[in-house]
C-alpha cells in the first residue's frame, strides 16, 4: 500500500555543500529527496530517484523504512488491536469449551446406518496454524514481503488473527478449522491498520486448509468444518462471493462477526451466519454446527437462566425460550444443559416436546 510521492514532503534544496547516500560530492542549491526526519541521506532529485524513494517505503535506510511503516504506537492506533485481541480469545475460549463438550454427543455425517448414534469419542488440537496464516494473509493485503514489525508492534500485529486446527475421533472422524481473521495493512508514516476481510484474505485462510491437507497426506480427507471469527464483513468488492464460496464447497461454514452492541457501546456480540448446509443436515451435524457459535454452553446457560427467571413454578417448552431469547432450539438445549447438569432444573418430555422444569426435590 504506497501513496503518491509527495514533493513538498520529500524534495529541498540543499542549503550547503553535502554528500548524497552513496558518498558523492553535491553542491548547494541542489534539488534532493530525503525523509524530513533523515534530511542527511538524501539523493539527487529526479523521476528515477523519486520512483526508487517510493518503493522503498519513503526512506534511504533500512532504519527509517523501519519507523516509517512502524511509527511509535499510541494508545489511539492501538485500540484496534486490542479489541482483536479480545475478540479473538473470546472466540477460542467459546470454542474450545464447546469443542470439548462435544465429545459422548452424537457425530456429525455419520450418516450409514451402521455409523448412526455413533458418539464423538474425543476432541483434540491438531496444530496451531497461526503463523502460516499471518503470513499469507500478509502477502494477501499486499504488505512489503521483506518487512517485519518493530518490537513494540509485533505482539499485537502477531496477535491479531489465529488459525488452530481440532480433530474429532472416532468412528466418523472430523476436522474443525478454527480460524479468526484480522488482516493488518501498512503504509509509510502511517500506523498499522486492521481492514476488513477481501477476497485474496480468504483465499488465503482456505490455503492454510489445503497445505495441512496435502502435508498430512490423508487417504481420503475427513469432513471439515471452518468456524471463522473476524471484526469486520468480507469487503468482496461487489463479487458474488461468500465466505463458504472462498472457502470451498466441501466445508461447512460458520462465520461470527464481533460487533458493538446497538444498545450499550461497552458490549459485543457475535453476529453469525450459518450455512445453509448445516441447517438442511442431520440432526447431529445441525447440532454440532451450533457448538461452532463463539457462545459458551456456560453462557448460554445464563442466558437461559435469566430469561427463566421468576419462572420457576411453571413448566417451560424450549422451543419458547429459544423465540424468547432469539436463539436456535440446539443453542438452547446446550444452555440447558449445563443447568441440568449442575442440578439446577430437570428436562422432561410433556405433550411430545422437550420441556424445563424447577428441580423436585426429593423425600427422605
Amino acid at each position: 500500500m504506497t501513496r503518491p510521492f509527495d514533493p513538498e514532503r520529500y524534495v529541498r534544496v540543499l542549503a550547503s555543500d553535502g554528500r548524497d547516500r552513496r558518498g558523492a560530492l553535491v553542491y548547494a542549491g541542489a534539488s534532493v529527496v530525503a525523509h524530513p526526519d533523515e534530511p542527511s541521506v538524501f539523493a539527487i532529485d529526479s523521476p528515477e530517484t523519486r520512483t526508487e524513494f517510493a518503493e522503498r517505503g519513503f526512506a534511504w535506510t533500512p532504519e527509517r523504512r523501519a519507523r516509517n511503516y512502524f511509527p511509535v504506537p499510541t494508545r489511539e492506533s492501538l485500540a484496534p488491536f486490542e479489541l482483536a485481541r479480545v475478540a479473538s480469545a473470546n472466540f477460542f475460549a467459546a470454542l474450545e469449551i464447546n469443542l470439548r463438550r462435544a465429545v459422548g454427543t452424537e457425530a456429525p455425517f455419520a450418516t450409514r446406518r451402521f455409523l448412526r448414534k455413533t458418539k464423538i469419542a474425543g476432541v483434540r488440537r491438531e496444530n496451531d496454524l497461526s503463523s502460516e496464516l499471518r503470513e499469507l494473509l500478509w502477502r494477501a493485503v499486499g504488505n512489503p514481503s521483506d518487512l517485519e514489525p518493530s518490537d513494540e508492534w509485533r505482539a499485537p500485529v502477531e496477535d491479531a488473527s489465529r488459525a488452530e486446527l481440532f480433530r474429532l475421533t472416532g468412528k466418523s472422524p472430523a476436522l474443525v478449522l478454527a480460524l479468526f481473521l484480522a488482516p493488518v495493512a501498512v503504509a509509510p508514516d502511517e500506523p498499522p491498520k486492521l481492514v476488513p476481510p477481501s477476497v485474496a484474505v480468504v483465499e488465503a485462510a482456505k490455503r492454510v486448509r489445503d497445505d495441512f491437507v496435502a502435508r498430512a497426506d490423508f487417504r481420503k480427507p475427513p469432513k471439515l468444518f471452518v468456524a471463522l471469527g473476524a471484526l469486520d464483513r468480507p469487503d468482496f468488492g461487489g463479487a458474488p462471493l461468500d465466505w463458504k464460496a472462498a472457502l470451498g464447497p466441501d466445508a461447512i461454514v460458520v462465520a461470527s462477526v464481533w460487533r458493538r452492541n446497538r444498545d450499550s457501546r461497552d458490549r459485543f456480540d457475535w453476529d453469525v451466519e450459518l450455512d445453509h448446509a448445516a441447517l438442511v443436515g442431520s440432526e447431529a451435524t445441525r447440532a454440532f454446527v451450533s457448538r461452532l457459535r463463539p457462545e459458551s454452553d456456560y453462557k448460554l446457560a445464563q442466558i437461559v437462566r435469566e430469561t427463566i427467571e421468576g419462572r420457576s413454578d411453571i413448566t417451560l417448552y424450549l422451543e419458547f425460550i429459544a423465540r424468547w431469547v432469539g436463539a436456535s432450539l440446539d443453542e438452547v438445549k446446550r444452555g440447558v444443559g449445563v443447568l441440568v447438569e449442575s442440578g439446577e432444573r430437570e428436562l422432561r418430555s410433556k405433550d411430545g416436546k422437550l420441556a424445563i422444569c424447577e428441580r423436585k426435590r426429593r423425600a427422605r
